[in-house]
């Protein structure tokens, strides 16, 4: 066997490898202030890590990994309580300019109320942060990625398929539902499937030799519009419970409505016009 060919073998276990530490990395990289766009990459890289631990998880033990995954779901969702906040503060101000000026009140208060929420939902992260980092959480998943189990490398690419089409199957099924009911909890079912699936393919693209390019641009674009009508809608719920508004609010009630129905004709069009999300990707070792 030549050189090239042992090097050539060794490239799977390397590049899952670099691929996870790289998303490890990126979770933990944030320090000190703790900003909008710093926490939102953050919650992303949970979620990114816990599509890429599952992808490879027949390399690592079952009991270690669901231990992993729980605590990263767990973070997932404290920091996700201060992405909602922050999407509705953006929306609010975005808007500004394009709402009723008799609404300029109701914005400042609505603002002002956030960004209180803000303040408890970021001590709440700090906390699990501290509790992480005392626990030695990154250098737990750390050790978890660089000891995986010796197996063939036809042996992942099999099991990597056979998740990535269950990730498929499972957007595709959670498509069918939410067209069938046309329910808010079949449509948020519906948008995190794309979400898992999307990351899938990018790892895909990452990890071995496959032509997932087009179909990341239109799971990328599906979550896009699927993303953008859940933030308007997490909003309108918001604007709806703050009963200390009623009747002040109506008028900023009535612009994110519109913008709703205009983001949710945009998401129907895309799934009439592209389907190119459904088909499968086929993919194989990268020395092959």
């Amino acid at each position: 066997m030549t050189t090239r060919t042992q090097n050539a073998k060794t490239q799977l276990p390397a590049r899952i490898e670099a691929l996870l530490l790289e998303k490890l990395a990126a979770l933990f990289a944030a320090a000190g202030h703790l900003d909008a766009e710093t926490l939102h990459q953050m919650r992303v890289a949970t979620r990114r890590l816990r599509v890429g631990l599952r992808f490879f998880a027949m390399l690592y033990p079952a009991n270690e990994l669901k231990q992993v995954q729980r605590q990263l779901r767990r973070l997932t969702g404290v920091l996700g309580e201060v992405r909602t906040v922050d999407v509705n503060i953006h929306l609010l101000r975005k808007a500004a300019r394009r709402l009723p000026a008799a609404t300029g009140a109701v914005q400042r208060k609505l603002v002002a109320g956030w960004l209180a929420d803000r303040h408890q939902h970021l001590t709440a992260v700090r906390e699990l942060r501290q509790t992480l980092a005392t626990s030695h959480f990154q250098a737990r998943i750390r050790q978890l990625i660089l000891k995986p189990r010796a197996l063939d490398d036809k042996r992942v690419l099999k099991e990597a398929t056979a998740t990535l089409n269950d990730l498929r199957r499972e957007l595709r099924r959670r498509y069918r539902k939410y067209h069938r009911q046309a329910s808010a909890a079949a449509f948020h079912k519906f948008r995190l499937a794309a979400k898992r699936y999307r990351y899938a393919l990018e790892i895909s693209a990452a990890v071995f030799a496959t032509a997932a390019a087009p179909r990341i641009r239109a799971v990328e674009t599906l979550q896009d519009r699927t993303g953008a009508c859940h933030d308007l809608e997490v909003l309108l719920d918001t604007l709806k419970t703050d009963k200390g508004l009623a009747g002040a609010r109506d008028g900023v009630l009535t612009f994110f409505r519109e913008e709703y129905a205009a983001q949710f004709n945009r998401f129907e069009e895309f799934l009439r016009d592209e389907r190119s999300w459904t088909k499968k990707v086929k993919l194989a070792l990268p020395h092959e």
